[in-house]
């Protein structure tokens, strides 16, 4: 009881790692997963094609025994026709019983050809939709696997786009703090211009245009601190 037990969990656990493995296979390599299925269903297909082959062999000599049959059944009625006319009742009764014999042989192997010719049109129709289920699933195996790259594209530039606008972040904070210090700057040039009159206009200018190159120097060094930030 123990054992079986134990057998029954080692088969369930095995099914479950089976699985686990198929699943995987889907998620990672759907390519895969098709040809398996296409593979499974072509090996299918040569089987049933055997199949019909052995039935149109067995068909083939089925109708030769038929027409054996046939032929033997008109020697019988030629000869016992001239026993009759000679009045030999021995021998046409032995031809009459070798008659009955091929009839009887002859409505049987015709019953059976009956039998036989059913099994081939179903196989012949079994085999036709497997060959069309071959060709369907090669054509959705091409039409997933285009849906599922263009998906991943648009999976990968919604990421590119998430770190573009990321480091747009970073580089929009930048640029605020670059306006942010160029107004600084031009405040204090228009405070000093004030408090030194216009005749100290010149020396203003200069250093209006010192404290904004130097805006500009601190401004450029954050955009690319930003920058280098988002490319890593």
């Amino acid at each position: 009881m123990a054992r079986s037990t134990s057998i029954t969990r080692l088969g369930a656990l095995l099914r479950g790692v089976a699985f686990g493995r198929v699943r995987s296979l889907e998620e990672h390599n759907p390519a895969a997963v098709y040809e398996v299925s296409i593979q499974r269903s072509l090996e299918q297909h040569g089987r049933l094609r055997d199949a019909v082959a052995r039935l149109l062999y067995l068909q083939r000599r089925l109708d030769s025994r038929l027409a054996d049959h046939r032929l033997d059944l008109n020697i019988v009625d030629g000869t016992l026709n001239q026993a009759v006319e000679l009045n030999n009742d021995e021998t046409a009764l032995t031809l009459i019983d070798q008659k009955q014999t091929l009839l009887e042989a002859i409505a049987a192997a015709e019953a059976r050809r009956g039998t036989l010719g059913a099994q081939i049109d179903a196989a012949k129709e079994s085999l036709d939709k497997l060959t069309q289920a071959v060709t369907d699933l090669r054509r959705e195996r091409t039409e997933m696997l285009s849906q599922r790259a263009h998906a991943q594209a648009r999976v990968d530039t919604v990421e590119s786009l998430r770190g573009s606008l990321a480091g747009s972040a970073d580089v929009h904070e930048a640029l605020e703090n670059v306006h942010e210090k160029i107004s600084q700057a031009e405040a204090l040039a228009d405070l000093n211009e004030h408090s030194g009159g216009r005749d100290k206009g010149n020396i203003l200018d200069e250093r209006r245009a010192g404290a904004r190159r130097e805006a500009n120097l601190e401004a450029l060094a954050a955009l690319h601190a930003a920058r280098a930030r988002s490319a890593a």
